[in-house]
């Protein structure tokens, strides 16, 4: 398996929940790596860096660590 089709089935995994309509976004089940992310980064206190990256700011990038 190449890293386009392991990306592709972990996207598949985590969006499943929301196809099914079990939740609204990947990131408020429970039972995805998604939302064991947020929480990790919530936990770490990290959640307006990643905003801000989102929204493609200088503190975000960096925030992000290397490219």
């Amino acid at each position: 398996m190449d890293d386009e089709a392991l990306l592709a089935a972990c996207a598949y995994i985590d969006l499943n929940p929301v196809a099914a309509g079990l939740t609204a976004t990947p990131e408020t089940s429970p039972h995805t790596s998604v939302h064991q992310r947020v929480e990790h980064a919530a936990a770490q206190g990290k959640l307006e860096e990643w905003k801000a990256a989102a929204c493609g700011s200088v503190a975000g990038s960096l925030a992000a660590g290397p490219a």
